[in-house]
């Protein structure tokens, strides 16, 4: 969003994107406090995921959700995800869908029955990509999970290792926001 925002010479603003599953609406705006960029982007309307394979049943686990949020994530609500091998379990979670899923460890952090927020903490293993330190879509399937599982409320808090986001669930589509750093401009003949 910031590279069409700087072309057109604006810092901030509204700015539409094409996808695969349609057009996808962005804001960006000026952080209240520090004056960092926040970007809050519609990500569609969550859906149910794939079928559970044996495998992803067999990992200890609290709950286990499939969740599409325009590509396929398995999330698992465990004690620690600091405690999970993703080195090891990622790859053969990854393998164990047709066509690969980014797979999430999460634990909530903070919620209470009939909280409308909440705060989980996640790890992720992206299909294709291995451990990553954030991951928009995957911050979206566990907030969606966690929420389905009742453990936390329609605008979720989501701590990464590569950051924090915020999700919320009060329409049919959920809604993204994180710190936006424009990072380069990049020509592909």
């Amino acid at each position: 969003a910031q590279a069409v925002l700087r072309r057109d010479g604006r810092s901030e603003g509204d700015v539409l994107v094409e996808t695969v599953r349609g057009l996808r609406h962005l804001r960006t705006v000026r952080g209240d406090v520090d004056g960092e960029l926040w970007t809050q982007v519609d990500m569609g309307v969550p859906a149910p995921g794939p079928t559970l394979t044996p495998e992803a049943q067999s990992i200890t686990a609290v709950e286990r959700e499939t969740v599409d949020i325009g590509n396929p994530h398995l999330v698992l609500l465990v004690e620690d995800p600091g405690a999970v091998d993703l080195e090891s379990v990622g790859p053969t979670l990854e393998r164990s869908f047709a066509g690969g899923i980014n797979v999430h460890f999460v634990s909530v952090r903070s919620a209470s029955p009939g909280e409308t927020a909440g705060e989980v903490d996640l790890r992720v293993w992206e299909r294709g990509v291995g451990v990553t330190n954030a991951c928009g879509s995957g911050a979206v399937a566990a907030a969606v999970a966690t929420r389905g599982w009742g453990r936390t409320g329609p605008h979720v808090t989501v701590r990464m290792p590569g950051g924090v986001a915020t999700v919320d669930l009060d329409g049919p589509a959920a809604l993204l926001t994180g710190p936006s750093t424009f990072v380069a401009e990049v020509v592909v003949p």
